[in-house]
């Protein structure tokens, strides 16, 4: 490594060291509600989520209770991966004009990255559009 790549990875630490005490303290009242700024800037959005998908942030949940959201979570999940790859051809961010992804490689694909087994039998950049690999591998 030259001389360059010394001083940048130097920066990077200190970056890294100077920030981990006041973004930590910040994490730590954000967490524990005492953070009004988050509470202002992200309240809305939190409160219009919550009420969506019928969270009561008042109440705990149970293992079971959570076991199921995260089901749920994964499916919708695959559902809109695979959803992006059959309509790729339709959607922006597509450049290339690559057409919708076969039905059952794009079941595959969403499957594998549901349940991150990484079992993909595409060609990346040669099939998958930007906005699909954007939202649904990247994410």
């Amino acid at each position: 490594m030259n001389a360059f790549g010394w001083l940048q990875l130097a920066l990077y630490v200190v970056v890294l060291l100077a920030l981990a005490r006041p973004l930590g303290t910040y994490m730590a009242a954000v967490y524990e509600g005492r953070a009004k700024f988050a509470q202002r800037l992200g309240g809305p959005l939190e409160r219009m989520l919550y009420r969506a998908a019928g969270v009561d942030p008042a109440r705990e949940m149970g293992w079971i209770e959570y076991a199921l959201a995260m089901l749920w979570f994964n499916l919708l999940g695959a559902l809109a991966v695979y959803a992006l790859q059959r309509l790729q051809l339709a959607l922006p961010l597509n450049p290339q004009a690559f057409a919708g992804v076969a039905a059952d490689s794009a079941f595959n694909t969403a499957v594998s990255f549901a349940s991150n087994t990484n079992w993909q039998g595409y060609g990346g950049e040669s099939t998958m559009s930007y906005l699909t690999q954007l939202l649904g591998l990247a994410v």
